[in-house]
């Protein structure tokens, strides 16, 4: 039986007034411009989390409307940047997505240039590399067949996935090309920018000078420009380098200045990297509980974030196990190898498993630890990578320490 239309009607749905398209289309240009200058006011990071939800909203209206939508990606570029250091990713990136397809199906390469932007800092804000590669390159792409798009940005991403993965010198050598640009036509933000890929970089390598150095000139830009965003990484790209030297007690200062200008500029994001410096600091001092609290913070605020989450639950994981709390580290390290397993990372998943095997020797699984250990080492030798020659020295010693822990073998009597 077909329902009549009386019985189809919504009465909620009433309205006195319908404005035709064409003047719902001038209504959402108007909004969308009303909000693009207030964005280019540069109102503080406390003020615009208060405008967030509207901004979010008027973006929304707009997806889907030709002749609004232009502009709605021209806000999304503007807000996007500030809408990261707000930790606002989880009610963003829904937004950024429903503009993909009218932008691929409809709009020009300048405009799927911004999107892509867009989505690129969004991906590496979540430490998901593999998705930023991919867009990077489809802005490289964009940029072959249209001039006018700017490469830097997705030079910089290139730069910075590659200094994650820390497997070549491809990150320098794009950074310094970028400095280069920067310094030639005096472009601040760009210099700041590349600084901040080279701290990456060298903290990545385990370069305690060099992250030091440029942590030094990154801070230095940022407070040039008034601008916390870059002030405040610098700081703690400082901090970074005496953790990297083993002299925690000396990044103290620098965490604590860097979480003054952060509370007071509410930079949420450059807050949440903070908690597993600060957690990594106090494990190398062996004050492990303290280490757990500001590690557990970490993990709690970094969730969802790829690479960034799996590197706080193993630090957890080793802080719990030096209290000996060792079915929390197990489950903490388990977790730690499946997120790194999740984004293609083998090499970081060794120190997972290696940590794994140091629990089972505390634990009296002596032949589990040494398997585990065995095949690690295995695994670790046939691998390329900036820190693979410290793994191994750690794990040649470990494996020792858990071979001389075997029970002896019986020993064979002569006929």
């Amino acid at each position: 039986m077909v329902d009549s239309d009386a019985e189809r009607y919504d009465a909620e749905l009433d309205v006195d007034y319908a404005p035709p398209t064409g003047e719902l289309v001038e209504l959402l240009r108007a909004n969308l411009t009303r909000w693009l200058d207030y964005v280019r006011a540069g109102p503080s990071l406390w003020e615009l989390r208060t405008k967030a939800d509207d901004i979010m909203a008027t973006i929304q209206a707009a997806t889907g409307i030709p002749g609004a939508e232009h502009l709605a990606i021209e806000l999304a570029l503007a807000v996007d940047g500030q809408f990261g250091r707000l930790n606002l990713g989880r009610a963003w990136y829904p937004r950024l997505m429903s503009l993909y397809g009218p932008a691929v199906d409809r709009m020009g390469t300048l405009d799927q240039s911004r999107l892509f932007q867009c989505l690129m800092r969004h991906y590496l804000h979540q430490g998901d590399l593999l998705r930023a590669n991919q867009v990077i390159n489809a802005l490289l792409d964009i940029a072959e067949l249209n001039p006018d798009v700017q490469v830097q940005e997705a030079m910089l991403g290139a730069a910075s996935v590659a200094a994650s993965l820390a497997q070549s010198d491809d990150s320098i050598v794009l950074a310094e090309q970028l400095l280069t640009l920067a310094q030639l036509t005096g472009d601040r933000p760009l210099m700041a920018k590349t600084f901040a890929v080279l701290c990456q970089f060298y903290a990545n390598r385990i370069d305690a000078p060099r992250t030091f150095e440029h942590g030094q000139m990154l801070f230095c830009t940022g407070a040039a420009l008034n601008d916390d965003r870059y002030a405040v990484n610098g700081l703690h790209y400082m901090a970074i380098a005496f953790q990297l030297a083993n002299e925690p007690r000396r990044a103290f200062p620098y965490l604590e200045r860097a979480l003054a200008r952060a509370s007071r500029s509410g930079d949420a994001t450059q807050l949440d990297y903070l908690w597993h410096t600060w957690g990594s600091c106090y494990y190398l001092l062996g004050e492990y509980e303290a280490a757990e609290y500001y590690l557990s913070r970490g993990v709690s605020v970094l969730a969802g974030r790829g690479t960034y989450y799996a590197t706080a639950l193993y630090m957890l994981g080793l802080s719990q196990m030096h209290q000996d709390k060792l079915a929390q580290a197990i489950e903490s390290l388990t977790r730690a190898l499946d997120v790194w397993a999740q984004h293609k990372r083998p090499f970081d998943q060794l120190y997972a498993r290696h940590a794994l095997s140091d629990v089972y020797w505390r634990q009296g699984r002596i032949a589990e630890a040494v398997e585990l250990a065995e095949s690690v080492l295995a695994e670790a030798e046939t691998m390329e990578h900036s820190r693979r020659d410290l793994l191994l020295e750690a794990l040649r010693r470990d494996l020792d320490k858990y071979r001389a822990a075997l029970p002896d073998q019986p020993k064979s009597r002569s006929i």
